[in-house]
């Protein structure tokens, strides 16, 4: 994955994106439901830093929907 980032910034806040060289795996109720080798994580103003997944390296059986629906003028609408 090429080292360069993504860059934006809305009215004062700024986004990075950038690919992240370290393996992650999510955990829930103690079961292993994703391993990522080179997720993308995401810095934003006032935020600590966050780590996408893609969908197909997600054990997404093993997760059920939330009613939460969060906007953002970078990313958009997120459901959980």
């Amino acid at each position: 994955m090429s080292e360069e980032s993504l860059t934006d910034t809305y009215e004062g806040y700024h986004v990075v994106v950038r690919p992240c060289d370290q393996q992650i795996r999510a955990v829930a109720n103690g079961e292993t439901i994703a391993i990522i080798h080179a997720p993308l994580v995401m810095s934003e103003t006032h935020l600590p830093d966050v780590y996408y997944f893609p969908r197909a390296d997600v054990r997404m059986d093993l997760l059920k929907p939330s009613t939460l629906v969060t906007n953002c003028p970078f990313k958009g609408n997120a459901r959980y």
